[in-house]
């Protein structure tokens, strides 16, 4: 599971399409999370380009916590064009 879109890095290299993974969950409480999306150039890459780091509030009820981390990704106004891929 990931999603993608096109990001420009703070020197101002841009890249077309970049593979975006949700990694190093924490739950923090029983609702609370902190996640990374990790940027890479394409899914063939170990080492991302960018990391950001995000945090909501968890669903207990809502499955798993990969997916709403996700979901919540496509929420956020710099994720909106991002497609799943």
């Amino acid at each position: 599971m990931a999603i993608s879109k096109s990001i420009q890095l703070s020197n101002g290299i841009l890249i077309n399409d970049a593979y975006i993974r949700v990694t190093d969950i924490a739950l923090i409480s029983k609702d609370g999370m902190f996640f990374n999306a990790s940027y890479f150039v394409d899914n063939s890459q170990t080492e991302p380009a960018k990391i950001t780091r995000h945090g909501f509030t968890f669903d207990l009820d809502g499955g798993n916590p990969y997916v709403q981390a996700y979901e919540h990704l496509k929420t956020l106004p710099e994720f909106t064009d991002a497609v799943d891929c």
